[in-house]
């Protein structure tokens, strides 16, 4: 769903919207889990399989300090069913989260708050800021709130740092795993 004011582009998947000028890099990936990866979920890389096909194969964000931060990649820009596939963005606004699959603290956020991948909870945000070993990566920004829907601004300060470039991280995750 997009505004007036943003033209709307959908993937081939028939449920990804892409709002032009508002969301700016996407990923393609594959859920090799048993379950459903959640709308606003954050994920990383599966350490274990890397990549299926063209895709990088996910898992919910572990973020509880054993996995390091450079697996982060983002948040599912839909619903993503057990073997199916989908897209990750790491950069752009996301419209209208429902924060019961990704707030599961139930915590009482506010807009401002900064998000982190949840270290109690795989997949899971919390505007608490962890501390270590646990992983302190700020992933989105809250922009509005209405009800139990949320929009975020995401920016992964994994992924702006000079050296980490999706390519790159590939690259370096294959080489790592010889």
């Amino acid at each position: 769903m997009c505004s007036s004011d943003l033209l709307g582009l959908t993937y081939g998947d028939g449920v990804t919207i892409n709002q032009v000028g508002q969301q700016l890099d996407y990923t393609p990936v594959t859920n090799k889990t048993a379950s459903t990866i959640r709308f606003g979920q954050a994920v990383m890389v599966d350490p274990t399989n890397i990549v299926q096909g063209n895709r990088l194969s996910i898992i919910p964000m572990n973020a509880s300090g054993t996995y390091p931060s450079k697996l982060f990649l983002g948040l599912v820009t839909g619903d993503i069913a057990s073997n199916g596939n989908g897209y990750v963005e790491w950069f752009g606004d996301m419209l209208n989260v429902n924060s019961n699959y990704v707030n599961l603290n139930s915590e009482t956020w506010a807009v401002g708050d900064i998000l982190y991948p949840d270290p109690a909870h795989n997949g899971g945000l919390t505007h608490t800021e962890p501390i270590a070993p646990q992983l302190k990566l700020a992933v989105a920004v809250i922009k509005k709130i209405s009800g139990i829907n949320v929009d975020l601004t995401v920016r992964s300060e994994e992924h702006t740092s000079e050296l980490q470039s999706l390519a790159y991280l590939v690259c370096r995750l294959l080489l790592e795993k010889k």
